[in-house]
């Protein structure tokens, strides 16, 4: 069978953040899955090709396409639709499948609301897809219900009703995946990310070591969602190491970033990683990154990592403000956020950074301020500043829908509306924070953050200068943008109208814009 993927949209996640740096990793597996069981398989990364919805539907009637199968998240959705309406259109017998977050988390939903896509797979979808493409190899001309009907983790209509399979076990042993082909994508073409140890811009491959997340936080469905249960699996030290050697070998690329919810959650398994990639003499050929908690990072923990070529390590730390991060559910203390940037400053890490939200349940001037105090105290290399983004299949969406911990939608249109997923700008308030407000802390944290690093002189010149100098060559659609976002901060007004922050690259060169807040007085 030929099975045609696509990830839609023209932009990863909005116009501030350009081209995507790497393939869209759910699609890489299920990809390579079903490659690895001799079927036909065609990627195509929309947001990275710069292809339009035309040239798509023409390379997936060349391709002879039995199967287009599109990954959306909720900032991508509608153009997952688009796609699917038009191939519908020009394909009328094509079977579509809808897989990703946003199929996740509102199956029953996107089925009534999109009309464009035949059947949604729910969850992890390696083993239902390949249920339905080989039941469709059996007999091609079976309808979507005989294709999904008891096969787990779809959803799809029968009719007039609406059918929910019961969602598919975990994957116990992830050791038996393939590993993800890379010769399926045109590499060239993703974007750079700039590596502060190195002031250069490199190519980045994102690997997954581990499936779920045992912790609960209100704003991720990491660990699965409303109704679903993802249990927390990993592979093994060695499966993990084998694949990043393969990825040098046939690709060159010599950054890897670690996209695991929470990396390293267990002691003993991260430690046998380290010395795993040190016995093989790894850390001469590459660097990598990754993401972890507060609670788990420990300085024999950091050391090692530093040791086996660890260059940069993110946190999500999200507030300063202990009431806000147990009103999320983020199981760590400000204490902890101190105890741990320490650690990695006595581990050496050559590069700290860290995420923090504004706008969570709970949150008020005050907790802002805390927030404030904590970027300034632990002077991160990169403090990374959001607006609280509403994403459906999180406990944060369904508190926003039953306006609990002060939050609420800043125009009730806002809901299930998903032309509001950049990234750009706030849409909810909290408490007596409108959007401004939000907007115009986030830009005074991201401000703080900035003058607090420590290689806030030459540092951020460097970086400025390369930043330039490789959207000039790479990426002029993301430099004016920039460009215009950066003079907007030089003319100020006083209109009330709600304005969009620039991202935190600009923030280094622009000044806060919008109206006049009061001081944020840092304890």
């Amino acid at each position: 069978m030929k099975i045609f993927f696509v990830n839609p949209g023209e932009y990863g996640e909005g116009k501030s953040y350009g081209p995507l740096i790497s393939p869209h990793m759910g699609v890489a597996y299920m990809a390579s899955y079903l490659k690895h069981h001799n079927h036909d398989v065609e990627v195509i990364e929309m947001p990275v090709y710069q292809m339009s919805y035309e040239d798509i539907i023409k390379r997936v009637k060349e391709f002879g396409t039995d199967v287009l199968a599109i990954t959306a998240r909720s900032f991508n959705i509608l153009s997952a639709d688009t796609l699917a309406t038009l191939a519908k259109k020009e394909i009328p017998n094509i079977k579509i499948v809808l897989g990703g977050a946003h199929a996740t988390a509102l199956p029953r939903r996107t089925l009534q609301e999109f009309s464009s896509f035949d059947c949604l797979v729910v969850g992890y979808g390696e083993i239902p897809m390949l249920e339905f493409v080989q039941r469709l190899e059996k007999n091609p001309n079976a309808t979507i219900s005989q294709l999904c009907k008891n096969n787990l983790s779809f959803a799809f209509r029968d009719g007039s009703k609406i059918v929910e399979n019961p969602i598919a076990p975990a994957i116990s042993d992830l050791d038996g995946l393939p590993n993800p082909d890379y010769s399926m994508y045109d590499m060239s073409a993703f974007g750079r990310l700039y590596h502060p140890p190195t002031n250069k811009f490199h190519q980045e491959i994102s690997m997954f070591a581990s499936r779920g997340c045992p912790y609960l936080c209100t704003f991720c469905m990491a660990h699965g969602g409303e109704g679903i249960k993802r249990a927390y699996n990993n592979r093994s030290p060695a499966n993990v190491v084998d694949e990043i050697e393969d990825i040098y070998e046939k690709t060159r690329i010599d950054n890897i970033s670690f996209n695991d919810s929470t990396f390293g959650i267990k002691k003993e398994w991260f430690l046998d990683f380290c010395n795993e990639l040190i016995k093989r003499g790894v850390q001469k050929k590459l660097h990598w990154s990754f993401e972890t908690r507060a609670n788990l990072a420990k300085v024999e923990i950091l050391e090692t990592a530093v040791k086996a070529g660890c260059k940069w390590i993110f946190f999500g730390f999200e507030s300063g403000s202990e009431k806000v991060l147990k009103a999320i559910h983020k199981g760590i203390t400000p204490n902890q956020i101190r105890s741990t940037v320490r650690a990695g400053r006595d581990a050496k890490v050559p590069y700290l950074s860290a995420s923090f939200i504004v706008g969570m349940p709970g949150e008020t001037r005050d907790t802002i301020a805390e927030t404030a105090s904590i970027i300034e105290e632990i002077k991160l290399d990169t403090a990374g500043i959001n607006i609280a983004a509403m994403y459906p299949g999180t406990e944060l969406y369904t508190m926003i829908q039953n306006e609990e911990g002060g939050i609420r939608w800043a125009d009730p249109s806002y809901n299930y509306n998903w032309n509001i997923y950049d990234r750009k700008g706030a849409h909810i308030a909290v408490n007596d924070l409108e959007p401004i407000d939000l907007e115009n802390y986030a830009s005074k944290l991201r401000n703080i953050g900035i003058n607090a690093a420590p290689d806030r002189r030459y540092g951020q010149i460097s970086k400025s200068v390369s930043y330039m100098r490789y959207y000039f060559f790479k990426d002029r659609q993301k430099l004016w943008y920039h460009v215009k976002e950066g003079v907007k901060g030089y003319f100020p007004t006083d209109t009330g109208e709600p304005i969009n922050p620039v991202s935190y690259e600009s923030a280094r060169s622009a000044p806060p814009t919008g109206r006049s807040l009061p001081p944020i007085k840092i304890k």
